[in-house]
């Protein structure tokens, strides 16, 4: 008998939707996991990078738990979710009897950009400190859009953002940190970030409050210093605003023949446990213990716009490349005692899509049963039933998925 654990998901067309459950997971050595535990297996800041199943443009994604930044080449962009929203749309997908009479539920979101005037073209960019799991998106028909082993880091810098400059992005507890490392001689004076799309900006108190239609962040109070003879020295640092664009001062200076590191710290809702796994629905356990879950993996795309705006949330992503939101099908593996994952898979199309039980045959094949209402639910080109009739008509897409990456549905 093989150890490989395969996955076997059949999808259907049905009005009824599943119970929320939370299951123990026991593994060989009597180690049990919770759902809990699987989410605290996620709690770190993630940078995930784009391996085609985003626009060209953007090179890493963050997920928050009520929206998504991403970063490309001189621009930062913010997409947040009203987090009531979240969970009137979480309940209606979960009401059987009601989801398919009331009218669909409105999300409204809120996009802004964060642009950096002056900065160098087509910096080089690095990740560091992989995540040791990955991620597969198979989202939609078009297999092109469609990405494999996906690896997530737990920071990103940029080499010469501006000339001399070098931009680092991670988390920092719950919240994410930024830094500039200024070589000496440059000039910090060249940073300036033009914030686009916000409802309002101030300072107050030192710190930048930035709101939208639906949240406040605050960007505290600048930490800069220098290392000097083995030394960290303190440099007074403060923001300066001047409408909409936001650079650094130095009232009292600093030694220019030193490097500068300026580290401002956003505040926000925690990225702890991004909207993509928070939404459980089913697990269970194979033969060696590892655990499984399933859920609804709420996946934004990249917006088209800056500013308030609000969809019907008809389901679904209908392409990671529009600015609507909706949920997936994902199919979460981790270690027997639940505290690490070694892979989540996306399964999706246009409309929405959930699994709903699981179980691991004695082949150690992971079979999965859900519901969706795709036309154009990801299936291969060999598969057994690649058409969606509508209505109650039955789908059929058998998933044989080799450590979670390589697909073969019929």
């Amino acid at each position: 008998m093989t150890h490989q654990t395969h996955l076997l998901i059949t999808f259907q067309r049905v009005l009824t939707l599943c119970l929320f459950v939370t299951i123990f997971l026991y593994g060989n050595n009597a180690a049990t996991a919770t759902t809990e535990q699987f989410r605290q297996a996620d709690s770190h800041a993630r940078f995930t990078e784009n391996k085609g199943q985003w626009p060209s443009h953007v090179q890493y994604t963050l997920d928050f738990r009520n929206g998504r930044l991403f970063m490309e080449e001189n621009k930062l962009t913010y997409l947040f979710h009203e987090w009531e929203d979240l969970n009137r749309i979480h309940g209606h997908q979960s009401d059987d009897a009601k989801s398919h009479k009331e009218e669909e539920p409105k999300l409204s979101s809120h996009a802004f950009q964060v642009t950096f005037p002056g900065s160098n073209q087509n910096p080089s960019n690095s990740a560091h400190r992989p995540f040791s799991d990955y991620e597969n998106f198979f989202i939609g028909k078009d297999t092109s859009r469609w990405a494999t082993h996906v690896k997530s880091y737990r920071e990103v810098t940029y080499r010469d953002f501006y000339t001399g400059i070098d931009l680092n992005l991670q988390g920092q507890g719950e919240h994410l940190k930024y830094t500039f490392t200024v070589e000496p001689g440059e000039k910090p004076a060249n940073i300036e970030m033009v914030y686009k799309g916000l409802s309002d900006i101030q300072l107050k108190e030192g710190q930048l409050q930035l709101q939208t239609s639906v949240n406040h962040i605050t960007e505290k109070e600048p930490y800069a210093y220098q290392m000097i003879d083995g030394q960290e020295v303190k440099v007074p640092c403060r923001f300066a605003l001047d409408s909409n664009r936001v650079s650094f001062a130095f009232p009292d200076g600093y030694d220019k023949s030193e490097p500068l590191i300026i580290d401002p710290v956003l505040v926000f809702s925690t990225y702890t446990g991004s909207t993509a796994d928070n939404w459980g629905y089913t697990a269970t356990y194979d033969t060696l213990g590892h655990g499984y879950s399933g859920g609804i993996a709420f996946n934004p795309g990249y917006p088209t716009t800056t500013g308030a705006f609000q969809t019907s949330f008809a389901g679904g992503n209908p392409d990671p490349f529009d600015y609507r939101s909706g949920t997936d099908a994902a199919i979460t593996k981790y270690t027997p005692d639940g505290s690490t994952r070694i892979y989540s898979t996306y399964l999706g199309g246009s409309l929405n899509d959930q699994p709903q039980s699981m179980v691991v045959n004695s082949q150690n094949e992971l079979i999965v049963f859900g519901s969706t209402e795709s036309h154009d639910f990801a299936v291969t080109p060999y598969a057994y039933d690649t058409t969606f009739d509508g209505g109650d008509t039955v789908i059929v897409s058998n998933v044989i998925q080799y450590q979670g990456a390589d697909i073969f549905i019929s």
